[in-house]
């Protein structure tokens, strides 16, 4: 992993380069537009400089408010400001505060992104795109600080993202280098990725999240998670697959510490190791075994009372990583213990099969006898008299609450709802008609609200059948999803209708982008007659044929997906199938 690691110096020379290149390929063309307050600005407005730049510009926004929406849209243009501390990108209208779609290569740095309003927002969303973000402060959303999704590339590199409401980065089907960041006291999960693959999260801290730190759904393909520093989560502090690489990070005083998934499999050993793992408050280790080369021992951070995670000079953790750097996110200027001193051996440099099946059989026979838990853990809120904000609370999700005094009964219990007066415990499993605000008042010597806000998890909705025929998604071997090819004969009136699985179109709104002349388009479903006077067929083998590409879209209001379809036009006199995949 030697090439990866140096993760900060390494991302900004690649930020820079990705700038000089821009400059570069586009030569003259590409220009400064400068965005401000003054007389000497080209504009007062972000979204006015993105509307007249070309590909390749650079808009540098001086310091101060700028309240708006500002979508970037098939333009690759970057944005500079004077600093997160210095120029401010807020909105508290219906939009996203920073939207950007269809971006091949885009640069967002220095400022800060917030969301201001009282809407289900996210504050960013970074749709089938290429981008960096850096050296910003993200805020303020609902759903998510940061999105991503879409089969887009993001490098998200020196930020700090902080009370988000829901989640404070939410990925899916995309690729990321998250690095060197700061995320904290977001109303849920730190990082949330879904089915991302070829992703690294390294360099980062993470603290204090109402949920867990890190948190891996689906299987995402050569994932990394390494040289973190994970602390004071409300859940777990790293829950993934099993095939995830989870190495060289700090992971204490969550709820649990590391947490596998591992679909009824045994977990991996040469996957996960090298972690410190201590003091998490119900377990360090959920569905699997104590890794050999993972410790329990105070890291000996500088201050986590004033959130100073970096390492005291006799720390021991340094040098103790599986390639003699630091444990965790920060490094110290001399990490030169001898490997001699390293309180575990490295089992990760394999010769050859017959060895690595000896390693193994070894590091199996040594494992802790057990998993440490096999259940779903469930963190229990503290009441805390003087939080105004209301605990969300996700439909279908046990959530359980514990008074910190003696109350014997509540009001206004919400269905399906039970407490204990002798646990002091509130559990509650709300289910899909019961959503919105819920008020629940708890007396006895004293009396005592708090506000719940029930919600359904709300994905992004993905495109699953075509005139009720399931689809797949394929991708080649660069990754790219490939379109889905659908035979239409020519003068045959042909009929497509889109939809979601387990979702109503009066929920979706769908979007056709270039469809061919004559073809009609309502609500989820594409109508199309094709004529040779609107055809032009082309001859391949002995057959003539028309190939027209159509991007299909669907939104939820605030998550999108979106397919490539390319229709195939024959004459017909052709008896293809209908459906089928490249």
């Amino acid at each position: 992993m030697n090439d990866v690691l140096g993760y900060s110096d390494i991302f900004l020379r690649i930020s820079c380069l990705l700038l000089v290149s821009f400059l570069i390929c586009f030569g003259v063309e590409s220009k400064t537009i400068l965005v401000g307050k003054s007389t000497k600005s080209d504009f007062n407005r972000i979204q006015s400089a993105i509307d007249v730049a070309k590909h390749g510009d650079t808009i540098v926004v001086a310091s101060g408010r700028y309240l708006e929406s500002v979508l970037i849209k098939k333009k690759n243009v970057n944005i500079r400001g004077a600093g997160k501390d210095k120029t401010y990108l807020e909105f508290d209208g219906p939009n996203l505060v920073l939207y950007i779609e269809s971006v091949k290569k885009a640069i967002i740095s220095d400022m800060t992104i917030a969301y201001k309003g009282e809407g289900k927002r996210s504050t960013t969303w970074f749709f089938n795109s290429e981008v960096i973000l850096q050296n910003c402060k993200v805020m303020g959303g609902f759903y998510a600080g940061i999105y991503v999704t879409a089969n887009s590339k993001v490098v998200i590199h020196n930020n700090v993202v902080e009370k988000n409401q829901l989640t404070g980065l939410n990925a899916s089907n995309s690729e990321l280098r998250i690095t060197g960041n700061f995320i904290s006291e977001n109303g849920q999960q730190g990082i949330l990725l879904k089915n991302c693959r070829s992703s690294v999260i390294s360099g980062n801290t993470i603290i204090k999240n109402d949920k867990g730190g890190v948190s891996v759904d689906g299987i995402g393909e050569d994932l990394r998670i390494f040289h973190n520093t994970i602390v004071g989560n409300r859940s777990t502090g790293v829950s993934a697959e099993s095939k995830a690489v989870i190495e060289n990070n700090i992971i204490i005083f969550n709820e649990v510490g590391i947490g596998i998934d591992s679909n009824d499999q045994s977990t991996a050993v040469l996957n996960i190791g090298h972690n410190n793992v201590w003091k998490n408050s119900q377990y360090d280790y959920s569905k699997m075994r104590k890794p050999l080369t993972d410790l329990s021992v105070d890291p000996m951070f500088m201050n986590e009372k004033l959130d100073n995670y970096e390492l005291k000079p006799d720390s021991p953790m340094i040098g103790l990583a599986s390639d003699g750097s630091d444990l965790g996110a920060f490094q110290t200027t001399s990490n030169s213990k001898n490997t001699s001193h390293r309180i575990v051996p490295s089992t990760q440099k394999l010769i050859s099969v017959q060895s690595e099946n000896e390693v193994l059989a070894e590091a199996s026979a040594e494992l802790v006898d057990g998993p440490e838990t096999m259940k779903r853990n469930v963190p229990i809120f503290l009441m805390d008299i003087a939080r105004k904000q209301p605990y969300f609370v996700e439909v279908g999700r046990v959530f359980k609450f514990k008074t910190n005094r003696e109350l014997d009964k509540i009001h206004a219990k919400p269905d399906g709802a039970q407490y204990d007066p002798k646990t002091r415990i509130f559990e509650w499993v709300p289910l899909m008609h019961q959503t919105g605000e819920v008020t629940v008042t708890f007396m006895g010597t004293s009396r005592h609200s708090i506000q719940l806000f029930v919600w359904k998890q709300n994905l992004p909705p993905k495109i699953s059948h075509i005139n009720g025929k399931v689809i797949s998604r394929d991708f080649d071997k660069n990754g790219k999803l490939v379109p889905i090819r659908f035979n239409v004969r020519e003068g045959k009136k042909t009929r497509l209708e889109f939809s979601v699985e387990g979702v109503s179109v009066e929920q979706l709104q769908y979007t056709f982008i270039s469809i061919p002349i004559g073809a009609n388009v309502e609500g989820n479903t594409l109508t199309w007659r094709p004529s040779l006077k609107t055809v032009q067929m082309i001859r391949k083998g002995k057959q003539n044929v028309a190939e027209f590409p159509v991007l299909v879209s669907v939104s939820n209001g605030s998550e999108a997906d979106a397919i490539d379809l390319i229709l195939v036009v024959q004459e017909s006199k052709s008896g293809l199938s209908t459906l089928k995949r490249k």
